[in-house]
């Protein structure tokens, strides 16, 4: 039979573990925590190594000087600058540029002085320019030009 004088295990050894399972359990939840705290907060500050981006690529025209169509005898000075999506069509802009300098020259013309005085009508006729590059050229299907932007813009 059992030795009535054999050590039993005393009743503090089982919490003993307890405690000492949940302070390991902590410290590993509290490094965890403290790791994704620190990587996380680089992690916005840091680009992805992907491929670096492109810088856009501008094309600048020769400034416009049309006279509107009213009765105002007023003029505009327009100066121009594409953004072209593709840096090779740079070169076709350039042999097309007469017949590119007639259509924008005709739409100029078409614009009354009182069409062209908010931001909204300065948007707009970026909008209507950047439209004629998608029209077919000859032997072309159109350029793609990401927007127009105005360099000069003066209404006299």
């Amino acid at each position: 039979m059992s030795d009535p004088t054999a050590a039993k295990p005393a009743p503090n050894s089982s919490k003993k573990w307890l405690v000492i399972g949940l302070v390991l359990m902590l410290a590993l939840l509290g490094a965890g925590a403290a790791g994704w705290f620190f990587l996380s907060s680089q992690a916005p500050n840091e680009a992805p190594s992907a491929a670096p981006a492109q810088p856009p690529t501008f094309y600048a025209l020769q400034p416009f000087t049309v006279n509107f169509n009213d009765d105002s005898g007023r003029m505009l000075h327009l100066g121009l600058s594409l953004e072209l999506e593709d840096p090779s069509s740079a070169q076709h802009l350039a042999n097309y540029m007469p017949e590119i300098r007639n259509r924008i020259l005709l739409l100029l013309a078409e614009q009354p002085a009182d069409r062209l005085e908010t931001a909204n009508d300065k948007r707009r006729l970026a909008e209507e320019l950047r439209a004629l590059f998608s029209q077919p050229f000859d032997g072309v299907n159109g350029f793609p030009v990401r927007q127009v932007l105005f360099t000069d813009f003066i209404v006299q």
